[in-house]
């Protein structure tokens, strides 16, 4: 999930409930911004104990399909997701 304001940061809780594995990518150093700083983090720690995979300051540069139709992302640091 691409995104930090209120909607990605609940679907990105929805789909873990529902056992998917997850990523919220942020462009920013938190999510939830102009929101209480004490509950962004609280909410950061919540996912990251839930297994959400956090990843601050990011950005995609791109994604390509695979042959097998799963989609990979790469990272403007050209990381790979």
């Amino acid at each position: 999930i691409v995104g930090g304001g209120y909607i990605a940061v609940e679907f990105a809780g929805i789909f873990s409930g529902y056992g998917s594995d997850v990523s919220l990518v942020y462009r920013g150093g938190l999510f939830l911004r102009g929101f209480d700083e004490d509950a962004r983090k609280f909410v950061a720690e919540q996912y990251t104990a839930r297994g959400i995979d956090l990843r601050f300051n990011a950005n995609i540069a791109k994604v390509e399909k695979n042959d097998d139709g799963s989609l990979l992302a790469t990272y403007e640091d050209c990381s790979q997701m």
